[in-house]
């Protein structure tokens, strides 16, 4: 259990309203920190706009968080979401926030800092996916460290950290943070960009005193398998597991 006060943030659209509600229920079961607000980031839509309330969650529409037209955005409404997530600074009161991806529940007990180290739960693996360092490098001029893949469903960010991190890219590239991150992508890789690995190997080379690692034990599902969940023992599989993502696609976050 920890005493830091977090809120949590959820970028979601509607064809993740089929997880979305057991995702805010295992957040507040299973997230040992006191919980300010969670917050659903999401376009105009009344069927989430209904959820929230019925969740108690703040529905937030995405279209007045950045000055960005997701039209003109490489991957689209994929981009857009990971940018909405670097920007839970604005969104988010506290000074610690969780991210967590509309397709993951958490079934075991979450803590995301031990004394002023933050945890980021890692996938147990390394991915070398060269397009997304290619870019951490062009866009901080720092060379990633991470030994193991970040890109784990959720991540948890300081203000502080955060605020950090787009003034050192901001004071590289002389523009803003989110448009510096637009025009270095490859806009001919597949996966060009992960704002985990972007956050997570700052972190880890500028304040590596401040990170622990910890492995994720996640258990990967597609969305069709989320019609077997209410059949779950969930007390059996988080010995083994801490979450379960269901994935829209193969290889989803």
């Amino acid at each position: 259990m920890s005493n830091v006060k977090i809120d949590v943030l959820i970028p979601a659209i509607d064809k993740d309203l089929t997880v979305l509600p057991q995702v805010i229920d295992g957040i507040r079961k299973n997230v040992l920190h006191p919980i300010g607000d969670i917050y659903i980031v999401s376009p105009n839509s009344p069927r989430i706009k209904e959820m929230c309330k019925q969740k108690d969650c703040h529905f937030v529409l995405e279209d007045t968080i950045l000055p960005v037209n997701k039209n003109n955005l490489y991957g689209a409404g994929w981009m857009l979401q990971q940018l909405l997530k670097l920007s839970c600074d604005k969104i988010c009161s506290n000074d610690h926030f969780l991210i967590v991806d509309a397709d993951t529940i958490f079934i075991a007990p979450h803590v995301f800092m031990y004394g002023e180290k933050t945890v980021f739960y890692c996938a147990d693996f390394y991915w070398d996916c060269k397009p997304i360092f290619d870019h951490f490098k062009r866009l901080t001029r720092l060379k990633p460290v991470a030994h193991r893949s970040l890109i784990n469903h959720s991540m948890f960010f300081s203000r502080t950290y955060l605020s950090e991190l787009k003034n050192w890219i901001e004071s590289i590239h002389a523009k803003p943070w989110y448009q510096a991150i637009i025009d270095t992508i490859d806009n001919k890789a597949y996966v060009p960009f992960s704002e985990y690995e972007t956050y997570g190997n700052f972190m880890l080379i500028k304040h590596p005193e401040n990170v622990f690692l910890a492995r994720s034990k996640n258990l990967d599902r597609r969305i069709k398998d989320f019609q077997e969940f209410g059949t779950y023992d969930l007390d059996e599989l988080a010995k083994r597991y801490n979450s379960i993502s269901f994935h829209s696609r193969p290889g989803g976050q």
